[in-house]
C-alpha cells in the first residue's frame, strides 16, 4: 500500500469509508493495493466457482453483525472442499435496528454466480480473501468483474489509483493461476514514488456528519491504547506513535477537540459498538487479512454514533459515542514500517474516529494518498480545516493542555499548532497547588517554537505542547519531584538545514569563524562532541537526500536540542544539553521537590544542523523565496565528450556578491547518461561536495566551502557521466533545474 523510490517515498495509504445505524452506527475506512488472482491464490485455502444460494445477517453478542453467505460450488479451483454448500461469515450487516457497514467487505447477491477466493479464520470459519478483492462476479458471457464500491484501489506498481475495471474473461483468470506457481511471497516489494496532484477540494466527512459533543464543553475524549504495542517495532514505539497521533488532533489552533490517552487492559475487537475508545495493534482478532508481499489492507478506523443530533455552524451532526482503530498485522517485514510512518498511520485512522473522511487534497494526512515524507503525526492544511470546521472553538474558551494520569505508559503530546496562536486558558488554582509554565524560543532569533512536546516526569507523568506563541503550561501537578524535558520533531518542509550550514561548519573548523556554546551543539551533526568537516559532510548528505536524518538526531531521539533559560525558582536545577561519544544528554529543568506555581521556566531551542539559526515556525515563513542578488546566474556547460565513452559537464556561478554554499539540481536524460563522479574545481581542500542521483534523471548537488566561492563564471563543480545508451547526447541532455546560493534562490530559465 506504499513504497520507496530511491531515498524518498511518496505513497498511498488509507482505508475507505463506512457508516449507518439507527441507534449506534459504526463508520470505517479501507484502502486496497490491488491483488490479482495469483496473489489471492497465494494466500487462500480454497477458491471455487459457485452460485450464491443465500445471504443473511447474524447479530453477535458483542453488538457486531456478520453477513452469512451460503455458496453452492460448481468448480473447485484451489484446495479441497467437503461435499455440499460452503458457509462464509463476512464482517458487517444489518441486525435488528442497527447496521454495521464495512467499506471494502464483499457483497454477495442471492442467485449470483461468483469466483470466490476463501481462507479460514482463526475461529475456523471461512471468509473472502482480501475482502472485496477476493470476489469476482461472473457474467453470462464469461466475464469476471470485481466491484470495490467506495474503496480506494491502488496500483502496486506506482501507487496510483485504479479506475473501475471493465472485467476480464474467467478463462484468462483461471489460466493465469495455472501458469504460475502459487506460493506465499516473503520478499518485500517497493512501490514507485508518485508526484501528488495539487489540492482539489475541501475535507470530507466520514459518512453522515458526526462528531464528539464533549468537545463543546472542553471535555477530553480518552482513547485506550493497546499496551502490547506493535510486534515489529516494539511497545514503546507503538505507544509513542499513538500518543503523538492523539496529541496532533488535540493541538489544532482554532479547534476545540481534545484527545488523551490511557492504557487498554486487553486488546479489543474492532467489530461492534461496545467498550471503550481504543487503538489496537497487530489485529489480534484476525479482522484484517494479513499482507503478502507487502500488499493488502493496512488498517481500519471509524466510530459508532447515537441518534442524538446537534447543529454546529449550520451542519447537523450525529453524536459519536465510540471511536476505534485497528492496525493490521504482518507489515513488520516491509521497508516502510517505521516509527514515524506508524505515527502517520495512527494519525490518519484517528482522523476517521473524530468524523473526517478521505480528503481529496493529496497533501493531507487524511488523503487517500499518504506521503511517507517524515511528517510522522503532523497534519496538513486541509486536515486542519476539517478539524476547525467540525470542532470550532466555543464562545467560552476551554483549556488546551491536558494531563495524562499516572497509569498511562505514554502521555499525550501535541504537535505544532498552525496559524494564529490561541494562548492556553488559565484556570485559577487553589492555594498550595503546583504547576509549571514557560516559553520556548529559537536560539539566535528569539522566534517562538510551537509544537514542542514538553514532558514532565517524576511524581507522575504529564505532557504539554507549546502553542503558537511558544508557551506551555501544566497545572495541578502532584506533590514531589518533577523534571521538565522538551522534545521536538523537525518540520520536513522547514528548509532550515542547507549547504550554508555545512559551509559554516567548515569555516569554524578552519578557524575562520567562532561559534558560541549553543551554536557548537547545533552544528554537531554527528553528535560526537566536536565540530569538524565530518559534521559538514553529514549535513551535505542530508541536504542531497543521501541520509534521512543526522546521526545526532538518532542519538538524541529529537531533531532539536533545548537549552534551559528559566527564571530562578526554589529547588531548581538546570541541566544543560550535551553531545559526546558517550551519548546525548537532553536539556532539562529539575525541581526536587516542586513547590507552588512556577512561571518563566523557559528554554531556547536549536534544530540540530541549523548552524545559522535560520529555522522559522511555519506561520512566520514567507510564501515567496528569498532571491539571490540581481545579476546572479548559474552556468551549466553543454556535455563534452571525453575518451572512453565519458561525458563531462561543468557548473559555475556568476554573481555580484560573495557566497560560500551552492545547491543545484540538474535534470539529465537517464536513457543516455549515468552520473559517475562529482568533484570540486578551483577550491582545493577548502570545500566539500555531495550528490545523489535518485530517482534516475535527477542529480542533486550540494557544495560547501570554507573560503569564498569563485563567482566569475569559473567551474565550481565538475560532473562526469558515462554513456548509458546509443542515443545521441545533445546540449539538452543535461540542464539546470533549480539552484540556491547561500539559501537564496537563483532563477533558472527552462
Amino acid at each position: 500500500m506504499w513504497g520507496d523510490a530511491g531515498t524518498r517515498a511518496s505513497v498511498r495509504l488509507s482505508w475507505a469509508v463506512a457508516c449507518v445505524l439507527a441507534c449506534a452506527a459504526p463508520a470505517t475506512a479501507t484502502t486496497f493495493v490491488r491483488m490479482d488472482a495469483p496473489q489471492l491464490a497465494a494466500r487462500s485455502d480454497v477458491a471455487v466457482v459457485a452460485t450464491v444460494r443465500e445471504v443473511a445477517t447474524v447479530g453477535l453478542e458483542n453488538g457486531a453483525a456478520v453477513t452469512r453467505v451460503v455458496l453452492l460450488p460448481e468448480q473447485v479451483v484451489l484446495g479441497a472442499v467437503p461435499a455440499g454448500p460452503l458457509v462464509l461469515d463476512e464482517p458487517g450487516g444489518r441486525a435488528g435496528g442497527r447496521v454495521e457497514r464495512i467499506f471494502g467487505a464483499p457483497e454477495y447477491q442471492p442467485g449470483a454466480r461468483v469466483l470466490a477466493f476463501l481462507q479460514h479464520t482463526a475461529g475456523g470459519t471461512l471468509r473472502t480473501t482480501g475482502m472485496a478483492m477476493g470476489k469476482y462476479d461472473l457474467a453470462a458471457d464469461g466475464t469476471a468483474i470485481r466491484s470495490f464500491g467506495d474503496v480506494l484501489l491502488l496500483d502496486p506498481a506506482d501507487a496510483a489509483p485504479i479506475p473501475p475495471s471493465a472485467g476480464e474473461r474467467l478463462a484468462d483468470v483461471l489460466g493465469g493461476l495455472a501458469a504460475k506457481a502459487i506460493r506465499p511471497a516473503a520478499a518485500a516489494r517497493t512501490i514507485a514514488a508518485r508526484v501528488p496532484a495539487p489540492p482539489a477540494a475541501p475535507f470530507t466527512y466520514l459518512g453522515d456528519p458526526s462528531r464528539w459533543f464533549e468537545a463543546d464543553a472542553g471535555q477530553p475524549i480518552r482513547f485506550l491504547i493497546d499496551g502490547r504495542g506493535d510486534a515489529a517495532l516494539g511497545r514503546a514505539v507503538a505507544l509513542d506513535a499513538a500518543a503523538d497521533a492523539l496529541a496532533t488532533w488535540s493541538s489544532i489552533d482554532g479547534a476545540s477537540l481534545l484527545l488523551e490517552d490511557g492504557l487498554l487492559d486487553a486488546p479489543a475487537s474492532f467489530a461492534g459498538c461496545d467498550g471503550a475508545n481504543r487503538v489496537v495493534f497487530d489485529d489480534p482478532f484476525d479482522e484484517i487479512d494479513d499482507p503478502v508481499d507487502c500488499r493488502g489492507i493496512l488498517g481500519i478506523g471509524g466510530y459508532c454514533y447515537a441518534d442524538e443530533r446537534r447543529d454546529v455552524g449550520g451542519v447537523e451532526y450525529r453524536r459519536i459515542r465510540v471511536g476505534k482503530a485497528t492496525i493490521a498485522n504482518g507489515w513488520g517485514g516491509c521497508p516502510q514500517w517505521t516509527a514515524c510512518n506508524l505515527a502517520q498511520i495512527v494519525t490518519h485512522e484517528l482522523g476517521h474516529t473524530v468524523g473526517l473522511g478521505h480528503s481529496p487534497d493529496e497533501t493531507a494526512t487524511m488523503s487517500g494518498t499518504a506521503r511517507f515524507d517524515g511528517r510522522c503525526a503532523a497534519l496538513a492544511a486541509d486536515d486542519l480545516a476539517g478539524a476547525r470546521a467540525i470542532y470550532p472553538v466555543p464562545d467560552t474558551p476551554t483549556p488546551t493542555v491536558t494531563r495524562t494520569p499516572p497509569p498511562s505508559a505514554t502521555a499525550t503530546a501535541r504537535p505544532p499548532a498552525t496559524a494564529t496562536a490561541r494562548p492556553p486558558t488559565r484556570t485559577p488554582s487553589p492555594a498550595g497547588a503546583r504547576g509549571i509554565r514557560g516559553r520556548i524560543t529559537y536560539y539566535g532569533s528569539g522566534l517562538p517554537v510551537p509544537g514542542a512536546r514538553v514532558r514532565l516526569r517524576g511524581a507522575g507523568t504529564a505532557i504539554a505542547v507549546t502553542q503558537g506563541g511558544g508557551d506551555y503550561g501544566v497545572d495541578d501537578l502532584a506533590a514531589g519531584a518533577w523534571t521538565v524535558e522538551p522534545q521536538k520533531t523537525a518540520d520536513p518542509n522547514s528548509g532550515a538545514i542547507t549547504a550554508l550550514d555545512a559551509a559554516i561548519v567548515l569555516q569554524a573548523s578552519a578557524g575562520a569563524r567562532a561559534l558560541d556554546a549553543e551554536h557548537r551543539i547545533a552544528c554537531d551533526a554527528t553528535g560526537n562532541g566536536s565540530v569538524s568537516p565530518l559534521d559538514a559532510a553529514r549535513i551535505l548528505q542530508l541536504v542531497t537526500g543521501a541520509i534521512p536524518a543526522l546521526p545526532a538526531r538518532d542519538l538524541c531521539g529529537s531533531d532539536f536540542v533545548f537549552f534551559p533559560s528559566p527564571s530562578s525558582a526554589p529547588n531548581q536545577e538546570r541541566i544543560a544539553p550535551a553531545l559526546d561519544v558517550t551519548g546525548c544528554r537532553a536539556g532539562a529543568l529539575s525541581y526536587a521537590p516542586l513547590t507552588g506555581q512556577l512561571a518563566g521556566q523557559s528554554f531556547r531551542a536549536a534544530l540540530i544542523g541549523d548552524c545559522d539559526s535560520s529555522w522559522q515556525p511555519a506561520e512566520a515563513r514567507s510564501a515567496e523565496p528569498l532571491l539571490a542578488p540581481a545579476g546572479t546566474a548559474l552556468q551549466v556547460s553543454p556535455p563534452r565528450r571525453l575518451p572512453g565513452g565519458r561525458w563531462r559537464v561543468a557548473v559555475g556561478l556568476s554573481a555580484p556578491a560573495s557566497a560560500s554554499a551552492l545547491e543545484v539540481e540538474l535534470r539529465y536524460d537517464g536513457a543516455q547518461l549515468l552520473p559517475t563522479r562529482v568533484r570540486t574545481a578551483h577550491l582545493g581542500d577548502a570545500a566539500l561536495v555531495d550528490f545523489t542521483a535518485e530517482p534516475p534523471g535527477r542529480l542533486r548537488l550540494a557544495l560547501a566551502s570554507a573560503i569564498p566561492l569563485p563567482i566569475d563564471g569559473r567551474a565550481l563543480l565538475v560532473v562526469d557521466f558515462t554513456a548509458a545508451g546509443d542515443a545521441a547526447v545533445t546540449g539538452r541532455s543535461v540542464r539546470a533545474w533549480s539552484a540556491r546560493m547561500d539559501d537564496r534562490v537563483i532563477p533558472i530559465a527552462r
